[in-house]
């Protein structure tokens, strides 16, 4: 069956070949001699290829995050299918860093036309691409800000990413030859500013900079109707502001919540102690998180944190001291 984006945007036959025999390769190496293989194939012409279900981007395979993309698939992308399954129709949906909107498109898409979906990429190239992208797929109604978001409102310094991966721009405590100043503002400021009463899905993935939103949110993150929140956390990148994953993951706890990382089908409770080498995708969710949501609804009763466990985790979160710790604080 040929692929048809919404605006007719086909991706080739022998493109989806070449992708699905990717994507499908059953070994664990081997994939990039079946890559140059089918190079030829590829630079032909300019052409599409699906992202996901309903979702098609240009295939510049020449930029690391597509490249991922298209040899990948979406499975080493685990967290980003239980984000699609934690979109409802109608969701509010914040997506901060939105770079070229490889996670916004679907959840956007799910999440529909009556939604309220905000973007944030302060990168002006970006900004246009991740329009682009958009109106590719009929998604023109996604309400697109070029700004970058942390603690205070004012300006800061961005540093535009190095060679060919369009995903790596931060910003900088350090200004240097080619950087950018661009506009900042808070996510407090940004849900009062546009009369945002509720909040439903947030993403976060700033490289590193993911302390400075939490402190920009505290409305948000304190109020009844806190945010189901998906953030990238990595020791490297936080450490570029003074911080550790742990001061990332202990704001969070401070706020309520309790953070759980998704893998093969289960939701583990992380440790604010734990370190993270490499970076991550991680959720902080709250206990009402698992009774509103259908899809976090199978997971009740059977991982610390939710209401059916809430007593074992008070527990099990008691300090060498024997007095409450943080995380018993955050239930």
């Amino acid at each position: 069956m040929t692929f048809l984006a919404p605006h007719g945007t086909r991706e080739p036959a022998r493109v989806k070949f070449v992708r699905k025999c990717l994507q499908n390769w059953p070994l664990p190496r081997g994939k990039g001699i079946l890559l140059k293989a089918f190079r030829p194939l590829l630079r032909a012409r300019s052409f599409v290829f699906e992202l996901e279900p309903g979702i098609v981007v240009p295939g510049e395979l020449d930029d690391y995050m597509f490249l991922h993309f298209f040899v990948h698939g979406m499975r080493l992308d685990s967290s980003f299918a239980l984000a699609r399954g934690l979109t409802r129709p109608g969701d509010t949906v914040l997506d901060v860093g939105a770079n070229l909107g490889f996670w916004l498109m679907g959840v956007a898409r799910i999440a529909g036309a009556e939604a309220t979906v905000h973007a944030f990429e302060p990168l002006p190239l970006n900004v246009d691409r991740l329009g682009r992208h958009l109106r590719m797929n009929g998604l023109e109604w996604v309400k697109c800000h070029a700004c970058a978001v942390g603690a205070e409102v004012g300006e800061a310094t961005f540093r535009p990413p190095m060679g060919c991966n369009s995903g790596v721009g931060s910003l900088s405590v350090t200004a240097e030859r080619g950087d950018l100043t661009v506009r900042v503002t808070t996510l407090d400021r940004f849900c009062s500013e546009h009369e945002l009463n509720r909040v439903d899905l947030l993403k976060v993935d700033v490289e590193g900079a993911e302390l400075l939103v939490v402190k920009g949110a505290e409305a948000l993150l304190n109020s009844a109707r806190a945010p189901v929140v998906m953030f990238e956390v990595g020791d490297e990148l936080a450490a570029r502001f003074g911080n550790t994953s742990a001061d990332v993951k202990k704001a969070f706890a401070e706020r309520g919540y309790l953070v759980y990382r998704f893998r093969r089908g289960r939701l583990i409770l992380v440790d604010t102690r734990e370190a993270h080498p490499s970076s991550e995708d991680l959720f902080a969710l709250r206990p009402s998180h698992f009774d509103e949501r259908p899809a976090l609804g199978r997971f009740r009763g059977r991982i610390p944190g939710t209401r059916a466990n809430a007593r074992a985790v008070h527990r099990r979160s008691r300090g060498p001291s024997g007095g409450p710790s943080l995380l018993r604080r955050s239930l």
